[in-house]
């Protein structure tokens, strides 16, 4: 294992990470305000920007990569004011030949549908981190809509009526934005184990609901996949997520404790299924471990982990092959995210 860039202090770590695998680059935003955001390059494997942070006394409520149509690929963050009312939204050009001095800008709420999101990475969906869009709201005509202090996102599609008006009273999360699909994640008010995933596919503009593959299903999106992932309520046949005697139990300077992560009021079966988002095909891989997570999907291959192990696996037509071990290290149990350098 090569290290070839350092990016983060060791002693504070990271505060958020967003990866886009159409941009073939990443966004690492640091623990400290006062410490740079850097723009990882997958092709050249190495930090291509850092920026000081714009956020002064505000407080950062949400953050996303935007692809903008008139500022290019963003690194966005929502700033709430610590003394007035106020919010704004702040973007970071990404393009690295942009001085950091000019690459600042405020933009429009009208921007909002041009937010990238990757869903979920880690174990409990808190090991490795939330990419998503909160406060959207399907409003009286099947328009997905973002209200923001200075105007409102208006999504350009229109969501049929049988696909929630039979829901009970909802919560609505976007979950993924990519190039393929957009993801709505459905939540009951007052039973929030009764979820619900609808898929808009973008090539023909039409929508579907996730096949019901496991009472919840936590998503991720990759170029031409979404990740789902299998997790219910705890039962006496599995009390508790599976896998247990291979969890970290504490936490260490690269990531939280996976005990804590798998115990979250759900428990994880050690499932992921690959759903391809032209086909609608669904590929299981079955580890019986919770700590486990697709990191990539390239070139016909599958890339994930699974505890502190590597694995590949071709994607056939029948389903996923007979997965090769690439390798073993302490390390791989906090990669969340992976690339291959072009």
């Amino acid at each position: 294992m090569k290290r070839v860039a350092k990016l983060a202090d060791a002693t504070k770590g990271t505060d958020w990470i967003a990866v886009s695998h159409e941009w073939r680059m990443a966004v690492v935003a640091p623990k400290d305000p006062n410490d740079p955001f850097l723009v990882v390059d997958f092709d050249k494997a190495a930090v291509v920007k850092r920026c000081p942070g714009n956020r002064g006394e505000a407080v950062v409520t949400e953050q996303w990569l935007v692809d903008s149509p008139t500022r290019g690929h963003v690194f966005a963050q929502a700033l709430a004011s610590t003394t007035s009312a106020s919010e704004e939204i702040v973007g970071v050009a990404l393009d690295p030949s942009v001085a950091c001095d000019q690459s600042f800008s405020v933009l429009s709420p009208l921007e909002g549908p041009q937010v990238v999101v990757s869903g979920f990475a880690g174990i409990g969906e808190q090991s490795g981190g939330h990419d998503g869009v909160y406060h959207v709201h399907i409003d009286g005509e099947g328009r997905l809509v973002r209200w923001f202090p200075h105007g409102t996102a208006l999504y350009d599609f229109r969501i049929p009526g049988e696909m929630y008006r039979d829901f009970p009273s909802k919560e609505e999360f976007l979950e993924v934005n990519n190039r393929d699909a957009l993801v709505l994640l459905l939540v009951d008010r007052s039973n929030r184990a009764n979820q619900r995933l609808l898929i808009y596919r973008k090539s023909d503009r039409t929508w579907r609901r996730a096949p019901a593959l496991s009472e919840r299903l936590a998503v991720r999106g990759l170029p031409g996949f979404l990740v789902l992932v299998a997790k219910q309520s705890p039962t006496a046949a599995m009390p508790v997520s599976a896998g247990e005697k291979e969890w970290r139990k504490g936490a260490t300077r690269s990531g939280p404790s996976v005990d804590d992560a798998a115990r979250g009021g759900v428990v994880y079966p050690g499932r992921m299924y690959l759903y391809e988002v032209a086909t609608e095909h669904v590929f299981p891989i079955v580890t019986n471990q919770a700590d486990s997570e697709v990191l990539l999907v390239e070139q016909g291959l599958v890339y994930y982990r699974v505890s502190n192990r590597l694995y590949s696996a071709p994607i056939t037509d029948t389903g996923i092959s007979h997965p090769r071990l690439l390798a073993t290290d302490e390390a791989i149990r906090d990669a969340h995210w992976a690339f291959i350098k072009r």
